[in-house]
């Protein structure tokens, strides 16, 4: 079985990997896509969609049999169901035969994005537990930094090679059910007294955590493609290189998230992310040319990094630890609406206007978000989070 801390650490890395992989892995690839299949650029969106449309409903349900009956009981056949119908998208011969997979290949994931975290809160104290999650943060910007551009490469031998990078979860599966065991003391008797204050804050923080990935796939990972391919240079290897240096921000920044959290009110942390975002699309807006839009991805990245460890961080810190999985999928389920609403959403104003105005959405949803998170009266009620 597993014991030691370093095993354990690797195989939770390996999960946020590919509880990510599935999503930032394609973007290079949609405009691939859509013209072999002869799709709409306003209606690309759904290959994204109906891959996080599942989740939005399971992942609470994943996280409740997860409290209930361990964790290695959902997560091995998920991690290898994933991997099954990854397969699956590669041999699709049509655009709705690839769009019944993909979500498939979404029900299979559902559980991957919120499990991760609950394993890092099952194996790690208070006193580790926020640099675990920076680092935890930082390896899925490596994974983001280094899929978009495996993508771009795989795409020479075809438009279907980049569903192959996701085919390895078979093995880390495989290797979980053969050698993961739950540190987990499963108590289905315990009684759950659920904090109203908790309870408010914990869903503001879903709200908020839908509103960041409505912005980040509604204009990066959808349309940020389309503006480089028809404003820019044209070539699917520049988004990969920005969704890399997105990712390279995320990593520099994640990996100082402990001091950071030591240091400042985490929920100004969380404010102060959507104004880092706010600008970084405002550069996106004026961009005119490759180095613009590398800069902007940067600092993308580096509102991400102060985004989402510190997310997790504060759903730890405000769950019983009986409901720690439960309330992490509830997150999870609000990111999973968050990425079905933000392609389409935009898709629908990307139909009724153009490029500029899609990403003039997101800076107002961006700035919206700021300002709601910094003044909100359940943020700013005295708490240890302050």
């Amino acid at each position: 079985m597993l014991k030691s801390k370093p095993a354990i650490l690797f195989f939770i890395f390996f999960i946020t990997l590919l509880s990510v992989i599935g999503t930032v892995s394609l973007p290079p690839a949609l405009p691939v896509i859509a013209q072999l299949f002869g799709v709409a650029k306003a209606d690309i969106g759904m290959i994204m969609s109906l891959y996080t449309l599942p989740g939005i409903f399971l992942t609470p349900v994943f996280g409740y049999f997860a409290d209930k009956f361990g964790r290695k009981r959902i997560l091995i056949p998920s991690l290898i169901l994933f991997g099954i119908f990854s397969i699956c998208c590669f041999f699709a011969t049509s655009y709705s035969e690839l769009l019944l997979w993909r979500f498939f290949q979404g029900v299979s994931a559902a559980s991957l994005g919120s499990l991760n975290i609950v394993l890092i809160n099952d194996y790690y104290n208070n006193t580790d537990k926020n640099k675990i999650l920076g680092l935890n943060s930082a390896v899925m910007s490596l994974g983001t930094a280094a899929f978009p551009i495996m993508t771009a490469g795989l795409l020479h031998f075809g438009w279907n090679f980049p569903f192959l990078i996701s085919s390895f979860s078979i093995l880390v599966g495989l290797f979980g059910g053969l050698f993961f065991k739950d540190a987990f003391t499963i108590t289905p008797n315990s009684t759950i007294n659920p904090d109203t204050n908790s309870s408010r804050k914990l869903l503001w923080i879903y709200i908020v955590s839908a509103m960041t990935y409505i912005i980040l796939f509604g204009c990066f990972m959808t349309y940020l493609p389309f503006l480089i391919s028809d404003v820019l240079v044209g070539k699917p290897i520049f988004t990969g290189l920005s969704m890399t240096i997105l990712s390279v921000g995320t990593l520099l920044v994640a990996l100082f998230f402990g001091y950071l959290s030591k240091k400042t009110s985490q929920y100004k942390l969380l404010a102060f992310s959507f104004l880092i975002y706010t600008i970084s699309l405002i550069l996106f807006v004026t961009a005119s040319s490759i180095t613009q839009v590398l800069i902007a991805s940067f600092i993308y990245g580096c509102g991400n990094a102060v985004n989402f460890p510190n997310t997790q961080s504060i759903i730890s810190k405000l769950s019983n630890p009986s409901r720690l999985a439960t309330n992490l999928s509830f997150n999870r389920m609000s990111i999973l609406l968050g990425q079905t609403i933000g392609p389409l959403l935009m898709g629908i104003v990307f139909k009724y206007s153009d490029l500029n105005t899609v990403f003039f959405g997101g800076i107002f949803l961006s700035f919206l978000t700021f300002v709601i998170v910094y003044f909100n009266r359940a943020f700013n009620s005295k708490s240890e989070l302050l």
